[in-house]
C-alpha cells in the first residue's frame, strides 16, 4: 500500500501539506482515472489523519459520517472534493488540539492533591525557621 509516502509526509511542519495531500490522492489513484472510490478515499483520509495528524480514528470515523456522500457507497472523489475533505480534516485536527490544551491547562489550575503544600505555604515555613 502507499505507505511510503506516509513516510515522507511525517511532519506537519512542512509547508505546501496540500500538495503532499494531492501526492497521497494520486498513489491511491491506482488506475489514474482521477478520482477515489469511497473505500480509497477513506484509507487516504485515515493516512493522512494517523499518521501525519495523529488523529484518533474516532475523530477521523466522526469526520467521515458528516461527509455528504457517506450513504452512498458508489460515490467517487475527485482531488477537488479530497482536498476540501482533507481542510476539514485539517480544522477538525486543530479544534481537537486546542481542546487538548484547554483540558491540560485546566487540570495544572486545579487545586493541589491534598496534603500537598503550596509555594505560599513553603514559603511561610521558610521564613519562620
Amino acid at each position: 500500500m502507499p505507505s511510503m509516502v506516509a513516510h515522507s509526509l511525517s511532519s506537519t511542519q512542512q509547508p505546501n501539506l496540500h500538495h503532499k495531500a494531492a501526492l497521497l490522492f494520486r498513489a491511491y489513484d491506482l488506475t489514474g482515472c482521477g478520482w477515489l472510490t469511497q473505500g480509497r478515499m477513506a484509507s487516504a483520509l485515515s493516512e493522512l489523519a494517523l499518521v501525519v495528524h495523529h488523529l484518533d480514528e474516532d475523530h477521523l470515523s466522526e469526520l467521515l459520517r458528516t461527509e455528504p456522500n457517506a450513504a452512498n457507497s458508489e460515490a467517487r472523489y475527485s482531488l477537488h472534493d479530497f482536498l476540501a475533505l482533507y481542510d476539514r480534516l485539517l480544522r477538525r485536527c486543530g479544534d481537537v488540539e486546542r481542546h487538548s490544551r484547554k483540558q491540560q491547562q485546566h487540570a495544572f489550575t486545579g487545586k493541589p492533591p491534598q496534603g500537598a503544600i503550596s509555594s505560599e505555604e513553603k514559603g511561610h515555613a521558610l521564613r519562620m525557621q
